[in-house]
């Protein structure tokens, strides 16, 4: 069986760091957060956030959404075994 993290790349990585981390909302952390939290561009965040996700080594932990419904923040936290 292939491990979910053969290979991590390291901002990947310092996106998994960040998100073990006590997160800033009860509900965890969005990109938007981490955005600022690591000082990288929020498209780099979001790239890396879909592939954990994908890889299921993070979950998606709640949303919120605007006036009119449409989402405006996605948090996520790790996957706790």
């Amino acid at each position: 069986m292939v491990s979910k993290i053969a290979y991590v790349s390291a901002p990947a990585l310092r996106v998994i760091e960040q998100v073990a981390r006590p997160a800033p909302d009860p509900e965890g952390w969005s990109a938007k957060s981490l955005a600022v939290a690591l000082d990288m561009p929020l498209s780099t965040v979001a790239y890396h956030l879909r592939m954990l996700r994908d890889r299921e080594l993070i979950v998606q932990s709640g949303e919120r959404r605007a006036a009119r419904g449409a989402l405006y923040e996605t948090f996520y936290r790790l996957v706790t075994p």
